[in-house]
């Protein structure tokens, strides 16, 4: 440490034409009302550089004050006294000289503008965290202050505690003020990061609202990702692997506005009628929302954005403030709008409007209003943010669609065999728009266990061509439409040597996999396989790191939707991953009597028990393939009403091929809130229904279940290793007509059994080993336990 000899405010000529005195002085005339900060912050760079320690300065300036006697004597105790000595006008003005001095013969004009840029920098950070925690502040006025924070000259950063207070206020101000989203995202969402956000959100000046949590949810993901500040060392992978799509934001704020502007905000109050009310009043609100407008600005504002996006086509996605939470997802339950965005611009915007109003309607369908209802958030005031993106994709003529897309998870629900891993997780992988990976549609996607990529759950070539994508989902440029074409009729259009990774053929009942850049072999029938995109290894290790990276993050399992397009892989959607506890071993019951049991399993079946099931539901394939399609309709809503009276009680669901189809030939058509009351669902396939289930394992529809605590199993009676007998209830009355009496012409297709009523103490019970793929339905007493 130097030696300090007395100073006397003396400055001597070499330091007065020192440059940096002169540029110093400079600086705080410049700088009034941040000249004791960069005083203070002068003096902690000379004392933790050693030049001169603080004690020193201070004692060397009451010396020179004489605010102290330099004769050594000691001053009676005092308790009562403070411990600190205060400063008077003189020690304070000599401790300013003496910093000066010091700063300017050991600094650098350089290091002198650091230190005046570090202050600047932390007094505009505490000016924006200050307004950032006021109640009400306009979205432009924050903005403009996170704009200047953001082109401040490049100084040292800023405390990391101070940082984190910013970054949780500006969170709660433009993302989403969900407290577990905020503990996660203020360590990786920096300041910085919010800048680019806001130069794409749209919304009045004055406006104070959110941009949601679908929104939040992939800018925190792809901040995880590829945040070279996190410590990991994999960022740079990620960065060079990982996209986002160009994304615009519709504040919440917007969506009151709209309810406002055009009268629709009595129907914020539907989520307290009856499901019947809302499910029969639900198209007309549709309409009223499709068909109303936005207030002129907002409507400029669409306009320029549309004229600066070009014809490209948009989807145009929920991003409510109660989406993608933990616990919570509403996967599924809002409408996402594809546009193919061509021609005029006033045709562009016409759609683009309706597009959005579409999207704020479905809010108040009975699907999610059921789920609100269910998860204690029916009082909460939804508030709807719109996420608007390029779609991710390439142009093939006239048709519009990414190389392939799908959804991956965490967890591993569906192991076909002991060599899949539950905790590494599952990735539905469909050609073309990733809408046929995530909807219940009549096709199949690509099930890929990502413990072995390459493992099928088909054994043969003829179940492999069977259980394989028919259709796929693309955007019609010219006809300004979505549409499904079939494999065949796309294949015509393409012409991409990525084909390879994706198409094998079927011949001389053999699939065999492109060489090198061949499309497939045309002289066979195409199968979409991804045998040898899975055979390279890159596609499946990116999605293993991605959700394992991501769990570390969020301290539990994630879904992540995403598409591939000219060459690259696109994160679309982030999620908290709803899952089961993993139960423990799982024990099937010994020595059931035979006549007692309904059914026995070894294929698809989950982990779980359920006891003391009072009511089964049945409706056999073969009794629902004879009924006209209008009763097939129908029967959905008397599915509904069961579902709506034994509400409360402990019951299960056995239908044909998939429930939730919206193809009425492969199952009931019914919808979440058509089934959300009962304990389980089975979907029974028989070979000769054509019943085929789809496995519902990583849609929306087994999320939904997963969330509502819900099991789900396939049963496929013909199999050698089932055992299958529904003629176990033969004794039972059929009760349908006692609980919905309007609908008992159903009786004969539609089986509903009181098992105490049928078997005098007893009840159904169900235990299900997913280790050993086992599973046992039967009656038996009671059980406590």
């Amino acid at each position: 440490m130097t030696g300090l000899s007395l100073y006397y405010g003396k400055i001597d000529e070499e330091t007065v034409k020192n440059k940096t005195y002169e540029h110093l002085n400079n600086v705080l005339q410049k700088h009034p009302n941040l000249a004791e900060k960069i005083i203070q912050n002068l003096l902690i760079q000379l004392h933790n550089r050693k030049i001169v320690s603080i004690d020193n300065i201070y004692q060397h300036s009451r010396k020179i004050a004489a605010s102290l006697p330099d004769t050594g004597d000691k001053k009676k105790y005092n308790p009562n006294a403070g411990k600190v000595h205060q400063w008077g006008k003189k020690e304070k003005e000599y401790i300013r000289k003496m910093v000066i001095k010091y700063a300017s013969e050991n600094f650098s004009i350089e290091e002198i503008d650091r230190i005046v840029n570090y202050v600047s920098k932390t007094e505009k950070a505490f000016a924006l965290e200050n307004i950032a925690n006021l109640p009400g502040v306009s979205f432009w006025l924050l903005a403009e202050k996170v704009h200047e924070f953001c082109n401040l000259p490049e100084a040292e950063p800023i405390p990391l505690s101070m940082a984190t207070g910013i970054r949780v206020a500006l969170l709660k101000n433009f993302i989403s003020d969900n407290l577990q989203f905020i503990r996660i995202a203020r360590k990786y969402i920096r300041i910085t990061d919010l800048d680019p956000i806001i130069k794409r959100t749209l919304g009045s000046e004055t406006g104070t609202g959110k941009i949601g949590g679908k929104a939040a949810g992939l800018i925190l993901a792809y901040k995880i990702l590829t945040d070279e500040y996190s410590g990991d060392e994999d960022y740079e992978y990620f960065q060079e692997n990982v996209h986002v799509p160009e994304s615009y934001y519709l504040r919440t704020d917007v969506f009151e506005d709209f309810l406002a502007y055009n009268g629709l905000v009595e129907y914020q109050n539907q989520k307290y009628k009856s499901i019947d009310e809302i499910h029969d009043e639900y198209p007309l609100i549709r309409e009223l929302f499709k068909n109303a407008d936005f207030q002129p600005a907002i409507k400029r504002q669409l306009k320029h954005l549309l004229e600066i996006i070009g014809e490209v086509p948009l989807i145009v996605r929920s991003s409510s403030l109660l989406e993608d939470n933990f616990g919570t997802s509403f996967s599924g339950k809002y409408d996402s709008i594809f546009l193919a965005n061509q021609g005029s611009l006033d045709d562009r915007l016409s759609a683009l409007i309706a597009a959005i109003g579409e999207v704020y309607s479905s809010g108040l369908g009975p699907d999610p209003l059921e789920y609100r209802k269910e998860h204690d958030l029916l009082d909460y005031f939804e508030s709807v943010a719109i996420l608007i993106q390029k779609v991710v994709g390439e142009r093939f003529g006239d048709y519009f669609m990414p190389l392939w897309a799908g959804v991956a998870f965490g967890r591993n629900e569906y192991r076909w065999t002991k060599q899949l891993k539950y905790e590494d997780g599952l990735v539905r992988l469909v050609f073309g728009m990733g809408t046929r990976a995530v909807d219940r549609v009549s096709d199949y996607p690509r099930m890929i266990g990502l413990t072995k990529p390459l493992l099928r759950p088909e054994a043969t070539p003829q179940e492999i061509k069977f259980y394989s994508q028919k259709k796929v989902d693309v955007i019609d440029l010219k006809s300004n439409t979505f549409v499904t074409m079939t494999l065949d009729e796309i294949l015509d259009k393409i012409k991409t040597p990525e084909l390879s990774k994706i198409i094998s053929t079927f011949k001389d009942s053999h699939i065999t996999d492109p060489i090198g850049n061949v499309s497939y072999l045309e002289e066979g029938q195409p199968v979409i396989t991804f045998n040898n995109l899975l055979k390279d290894k890159k596609f499946p290790e990116l999605i293993s790191r991605m959700l394992k990276k991501l769990e570390k993050a969020y301290n539990c399992p994630v879904d992540l939707e995403f598409a591939y397009a000219n060459q690259k892989f696109y994160l679309l959607q982030c999620r908290p991953l709803a899952h089961r506890l993993v139960e423990e071993k799982i024990q099937i019951p010994d020595h059931v009597p035979e006549d007692k049991i309904f059914f026995r399993t070894e294929r698809d079946v989950p982990c779980g028990v359920l006891k003391n099931i009072e009511y089964i539901i049945y409706c056999d394939p073969l009794d629902y393939n004879e009924i006209p399609d209008n009763d097939k309709t129908l029967l959905a809503r008397v599915i509904s009403k069961l579902n709506r009276f034994l509400e409360g009680k402990r019951f299960i669901l056995l239908g044909p091929g998939r429930w939730g189809s919206s193809n009425i030939k492969l199952g009931i058509p019914t919808r979440y809130s058509d089934i959300n009351k009962t304990k389980m669902i089975f979907e029974i396939a028989r070979e000769s229904g054509g019943y085929t289930p789809e496995v519902s394992y990583g849609t929306h529809f087994f999320q939904d279940l997963v969330e509502a605590n819900i099991y789900y199993m396939p049963i496929y009676p013909d199999l050698s290793s089932t055992y299958f007998n529904p003629g176990v209830f033969e004794t039972c009355d059929n009760i349908l007509g006692e609980l919905v009496p309007t609908y008992e012409r159903f009786k004969q297709v539609l089986k509903v059994y009181q098992i105490p009523r049928c078997f005098p103490a007893q009840y159904f019970h169900i235990y299900m080993d997913r280790d050993n793929q086992k599973s046992l339905g039967f009656i038996a007493p009671e059980d406590h336990s």
